[in-house]
């Protein structure tokens, strides 16, 4: 019974053919904004722009690299408000001679792939992708768009994807290409490799490590992320194991500067969908008055016409979000901002806040109009 007043309730509006289009059309609009808007101020915060609103940077002071110091991560981990210390590290083959090539291999670690980043001209994470996957597991290594690898004299070849590298006796098979542009010189005998792999190569040949620095995430969510970045950011700088590093980090007003916009839209996306939610239901119970009194004197009960009323806004509701979703899939693919994941945890907030500003409005609306008028009253309302 249930479910065939359902499917009543939604044949109905679809033959209302201009009001449920001009709803589609707006349910449309409101759900891009509001999925634009949470994917920016959550997925972004954890992926693209994770380092920016949460991290506060390490950079060695007057040179490129330092030596990798175990007991300052060790330091950097015990500081109140930090959540993790990601060490950007890496190793040079060309100190073992018996090898005989110029490689230098920077170890991720995939889990943290998107905090490899300590500034715009040295980014590792993957946004700085022009080709391929990240590497996901060992045995698989990205190499720099710039890359050369010298076959003979004055014969040079360059690696893309899929492409298989022997390093260190071991082979490695290319997943991805990452712009020259985001790190320094290019990168052209820069491989970066699973951390595991480079711990094993180190660890047979005795490598040294070296940084290029450390990235400290704080703890926290939104505003009060905000707020701890800084507090650690001033404890930091007056550290006296660091005075070899510059701190980097953002202050409150930036990052309140960046996610407040989006923030508003969100909360705007949100009260629109009370709003036209509110609108619909409006105009569907005064437009079909006579109707629902029909039924209710018929013997259908306050339930059954609750569920069929609201059935025909879930109906538009739902074809609204799955259009603004498509269209947000669409706008992504040409700009910038399809590095930043669109999860599956924001598709599903955002689809439970437009059914609860839509359904709730609705469902008051319909108690008020309708289920407290008695079945002849209803039909004598009617006829006036």
């Amino acid at each position: 019974m249930r479910r065939r007043i359902l499917l009543t309730g939604m044949r109905i509006i679809m033959r209302a053919k201009r009001r449920a289009a001009t709803f589609v059309i707006l349910f449309t609009f409101i759900s891009g904004l509001m999925l634009f808007s949470l994917n920016f101020v959550h997925d972004a915060r954890t992926t693209t722009l994770l380092v920016d609103s949460k991290g506060v940077i390490l950079v060695p002071k007057g040179s490129l690299f330092l030596p990798y110091d175990e007991r300052l991560v060790s330091d950097l981990k015990n500081t109140a408000g930090v959540e993790r210390v990601i060490p950007i590290w890496f190793v040079n083959l060309s100190e073992v001679p018996e090898l005989g090539i110029n490689v230098i291999l920077i170890a991720v670690d995939p889990e943290n792939k998107w905090c490899y980043k300590i500034s715009e001209g040295f980014d590792l994470t993957p946004a700085s992708l022009v080709e391929g996957n990240y590497i996901s597991r060992e045995g698989e290594i990205l190499l720099s768009s710039k890359n050369v690898l010298k076959i003979s004299e004055g014969a040079n070849v360059t690696l893309g994807v899929l492409s298989v590298l022997s390093i260190a006796n071991r082979r490695f098979r290319v997943v991805g290409i990452f712009s020259e542009t985001k790190v320094p010189e290019g990168g052209a005998n820069w491989v970066v490799m699973h951390e595991n792999d480079v711990v094993r190569i180190c660890e047979k040949y005795g490598l040294h490590r070296y940084v290029f620095g450390y990235v400290v995430i704080v703890s926290g969510w939104l505003f009060n992320e905000w707020e701890n970045v800084e507090s650690v950011g001033k404890v930091l700088e007056n550290k006296e194991e660091l005075r070899n590093f510059t701190v980097k980090y953002r202050r409150v007003e930036d990052n309140y500067r960046i996610f407040s916009p989006m923030i508003v839209l969100f909360a705007f996306s949100t009260f629109g969908c009370l709003i036209i939610g509110s609108i619909f239901s409006y105009l569907d119970l005064r437009l079909r008055k006579r109707s629902l009194a029909i039924l209710r004197s018929i013997g259908w009960s306050t339930a059954d016409l609750r569920l069929l009323v609201l059935s025909e806004l879930l109906l538009v509701v739902l074809l609204g979000f799955f259009s603004g979703l498509f269209a947000l899939a669409i706008y992504r693919l040409f700009t910038a901002q399809v590095y930043i994941p669109l999860s599956a945890e924001t598709v599903l907030i955002s689809l439970i806040i437009l059914l609860v500003s839509t359904q709730v409005p609705g469902g008051y609306l319909y108690q008020r109009s309708i289920t407290k008028v008695k079945p002849v009253d209803a039909l004598r309302l009617v006829e006036r």
